[in-house]
């Protein structure tokens, strides 16, 4: 697991959870989705754009299935294979 990109994209999905959780916080197994973190629509959309701005990845219409999202870890490997492409 590339620790630099895990320490941005978890500085993402706190400012995405306004709040709600901070990027220290966040572990493999947190929850985005559910209890947890608890995004909502609209901030899995900001949190897209913020991932395709910042980390020059494109996420495809199949990336937003909820499996991606489940947990921190499972957004840092769609990350990851998106990169590595």
């Amino acid at each position: 697991m590339n620790d630099e990109l895990a320490k941005t994209l978890a500085e993402l999905v706190a400012v995405a959870a306004r709040g709600r959780v901070e990027a220290a916080q966040l572990e493999a197994d947190t929850a985005l989705l559910t209890t947890g973190v608890a995004l909502d629509s609209v901030e899995v959309l900001e949190l897209v754009v913020s991932i395709e701005e910042r980390l020059g990845v494109e996420l495809t219409q199949d990336d937003l299935a909820p499996a991606h999202w489940a947990s921190f870890a499972a957004l840092l490997r769609l990350v990851q294979g998106r990169l590595a492409r």
